[in-house]
């Protein structure tokens, strides 16, 4: 079962396919605009008038709610001028579509090795980091604990999926799904809600020590966790496990 959001569900869907496995795409939240758009325009402004040092992407849907936001407010900004820092290969990776360079983070760029580099190198000026209106808290409590001064900005909403398919719910509760992707800490949360008691029916890969945490935290231990922070690890740390069987 993959429960990305729809837009984004080939991306792992396909892999999963290519390998022979039947996939069930059941997306569990959903990616939306902000309700107000006066938070990002004034992000935005800040940025293309210098007064952000770094800027911190923490989602590939980060990356395109901001760019896209820039280039239909017009506004000038030459991130040539920033450090851009991305959290995740595929954050880096969609930087890098579109024709920004991201600082390379010493490590696997999760949020505590991104908190590590901007504390250790001792950040100046203001950073932003552009995420969801909610999701994991490591990076800004950890920036917050060592007195480095940074401001958020929520560039999209998360939103959970009032239901799922009733198909799915029974086939999680009679064990018929081997796997479910958790590519977030914001899906860790809706699955729950959505499917309860039937996850232990089935067994969970995470995108990262992040999400594995907030699995935990909700009373599930993960099956496998990605060693790379992307669909690829998502892949390869289903295939080792199975191969481990």
């Amino acid at each position: 079962m993959v429960t990305r959001p729809k837009h984004q569900a080939a991306a792992l869907a396909e892999p999963l396919k290519e390998l022979g496995a039947k996939v069930l795409i059941e997306p569990v939240i959903e990616i939306l605009p902000p309700e107000d758009w006066a938070d990002l325009d004034r992000a935005v402004k800040n940025v293309a008038e210098g007064r952000i040092s770094t800027l911190v992407f923490v989602s590939v849907n980060g990356v395109h709610a901001f760019l896209d936001r820039m280039a239909q407010t017009a506004q000038a900004v030459k991130l040539s001028t920033v450090m851009v820092i991305g959290i995740g290969k595929s954050t880096c990776q969609a930087l890098e579509n579109r024709q920004i360079q991201a600082r390379s983070v010493p490590g696997k760029s999760d949020s505590n090795r991104v908190a590590d580099y901007l504390i250790d190198h001792q950040a100046k000026g203001e950073i932003l980091i552009v995420r969801a209106d909610r999701g994991s808290r490591v990076l800004p409590d950890r920036l917050k604990a060592a007195k480095i001064d940074f401001k958020q900005v929520a560039a999209y909403r998360s939103v959970d999926r009032a239901s799922v398919e009733e198909a799915s719910v029974q086939a999680m509760h009679s064990g018929e799904i081997a796997w479910v992707t958790v590519t977030s800490s914001a899906i860790g949360n809706s699955l729950v809600r959505l499917f309860g008691d039937a996850l232990k029916h089935t067994k969970l890969v995470t995108i990262s020590p992040t999400t594995s945490k907030t699995l935990r935290e909700l009373g599930l231990e993960p099956a496998a966790e990605a060693s790379e922070y992307n669909m690829s690890g998502i892949v390869n740390a289903i295939v080792a496990s199975e191969n481990r069987l």
